[in-house]
């Protein structure tokens, strides 16, 4: 046991120039120039210190044995939750308002009693300010977006530098990839599989359809009307009445 303990850098063990914090930041070397043992063979160490002895052991060797299993314990613990993440945190964060927006398309299931059946939200990501836009069909998203930019660009003065979609087809064509190119708009799809980048815009969708769907119930309208209540529901959250939060 003693030969096995002793390339070990443990942190109750003062063995000369060797630390604890050392060993952790080394990687496979202690300082002293003894290997660490393989990361294969860290989980059967771990099971080896962790069960109990056949034998009651002695104040000194317990203390060992009780060293060995916290150090070995951290170790494995920690790159094993490092790679067991399915995947990190996306952080996007602008620091001026238009400098990234954030788009995604709705498909309505009723077609509405002014014929649109789609809606695009435009979500800045500084200042959550959100604006919806009725569409008849899918086709309509790359002018809408371009109209956006045009008027973005006149009423404030400020150019859009980053826009953030799917992988729809309504946002990855010829046609809008050539239009960012030319006007410098960095344009950011979403890794497949990975929604979670999209996010802010999925989450405005949800909340304006809730509540759109609860302008309708409450004044006894069908589904149809839902463009008509979208209006409305998207000036109530600008203007934070709406759960008496306000979003801006």
């Amino acid at each position: 046991m003693r030969a096995l303990l002793v390339p070990f850098a443990f942190p109750m063990i003062r063995l000369p120039g060797v630390h604890f914090s050392d060993v952790t930041a080394q990687g496979p070397f202690t300082p002293s120039g003894f290997p660490l043992p393989l990361p294969r063979l860290r989980h059967l160490l771990r099971q080896l210190f962790s069960s109990p002895p056949p034998l009651p052991l002695p104040g000194t060797a317990a203390l060992v044995i009780q060293a060995a299993t916290f150090w070995l314990s951290s170790v494995v613990v920690h790159i094993c939750l490092v790679l067991e993440l399915l995947m990190s945190i996306f952080v996007i964060r602008a620091n001026r308002i238009f400098d990234l927006v954030h788009c995604d398309l709705w498909t309505s299931p009723v077609l509405s009693n002014s014929g649109y059946k789609y809606y695009l939200v435009v979500v800045d990501d500084f200042s959550h300010y959100s604006w919806t836009f009725p569409l008849r069909f899918k086709s309509k998203v790359f002018s809408t977006l371009s109209h956006f930019l045009a008027w973005v660009s006149t009423q404030f003065g400020l150019t859009i530098k980053a826009v953030q979609c799917d992988n729809g087809r309504e946002f990855d064509n010829n046609a809008s990839r050539s239009f960012f190119l030319t006007h410098g708009v960095q344009l950011r799809m979403s890794c497949p599989y990975t929604s979670a980048q999209n996010g802010k815009a999925e989450r405005m969708i949800h909340t304006t359809n809730d509540a759109m769907h609860t302008l309708l119930f409450q004044a006894s309208l069908p589904a149809r009307f839902w463009a008509e209540s979208l209006h409305t529901a998207t000036y109530l959250l600008r203007v934070g009445i709406w759960g008496n939060k306000a979003i801006l």
